[in-house]
């Protein structure tokens, strides 16, 4: 019987892990298919529980803005959704649903591929909702710091910065002076949509700053388009992607060891 799988989110027409993942089966003779659901957040926990009771349904990526409902969930969690209380992905089990996170884990191998070591850099993460926290808590396990946070919900700004420093690494709340960047991260939607506002204005950024991007837009969002125009290094969304497929493949419990250079565009 084929092994279903799926992302679900709202919007999900950005997402690409289903062409990577259909890709890789295929590739690896693999009988498994990964379906994109577009769920509102009011139908996600119906939808999920539904999927559960669907005997080949094995698991689901889950993207913006589920990630907190994914993990709240989850009867059980590995550790980087533990400390960050938000998952991007879940299985089945024997006991219910398990849940992780990877979106953190995918940035920071998509920087070392790069040729960016995030320890010691000082580094500001746009957003504080499920990728920026998963992201934040990644570079701050790397060794980045300081690490400043930066969202228009203030509220869930201080969440993330508690989390973090209750953690015990270094954050402040919001950044205001740009100079001494070495590292800027959008974790926020914006650039899915090409008229959507830069979420930092790059000419604000030490020549330096490496500027990566999560949203999985293509190969250039405005962010990172910019950016690089201005002479900065630019890590875009498809590679974080391409940093946690390995991870998300092995979550899933398929076979073989996993590297996507060849099958993610």
């Amino acid at each position: 019987m084929q092994r279903l799988f799926a992302i679900i989110g709202d919007p999900v027409k950005q997402a690409r892990s289903p062409d990577v993942f259909n890709a890789l089966a295929a590739e690896r003779g693999v009988d498994a298919i990964m379906l994109s659901l577009h769920v509102g957040a009011e139908d996600f926990a119906g939808v999920l529980d539904g999927l559960s009771g669907v005997r080949n349904f094995e698991g689901a990526v889950v993207t913006i803005p589920h990630k907190r409902a994914a993990f709240l969930q989850c009867g059980s969690h590995g550790r980087a959704a533990e400390a960050a209380g938000v998952a991007n992905v879940v299985r089945k089990t024997g006991d219910g649903l398990h849940g992780d996170l990877f979106d953190g884990f995918g940035m920071v191998n998509a920087l070392r591929r790069a040729g960016v070591e995030p320890d010691g850099r000082s580094t500001l993460v746009v957003g504080a909702g499920g990728a920026g926290v998963a992201v934040a808590f990644a570079l701050a396990e790397a060794g980045a710091a300081p690490i400043q946070v930066r969202d228009r919900d203030t509220d869930r700004c201080r969440q993330l910065v508690h989390q973090l420093t209750q953690s015990g690494y270094p954050a402040c709340e919001f950044a205001d002076d740009f100079q001494g960047l070495r590292l800027v991260v959008n974790c926020t939607p914006l650039g899915l949509d090409p008229a959507d506002p830069l979420p930092v204005a790059p000419e604000r950024l030490d020549p330096d700053c490496v500027v990566a991007d999560a949203v999985m837009a293509g190969r250039a969002t405005r962010l990172t388009a910019a950016a690089s125009a201005r002479g900065h290094a630019v890590v875009p969304g498809e590679e974080m992607l391409a940093g946690q497929m390995p991870a998300i493949w092995s979550f899933f419990g398929l076979p073989g060891e996993t590297d996507i250079s060849a099958a993610k565009r």
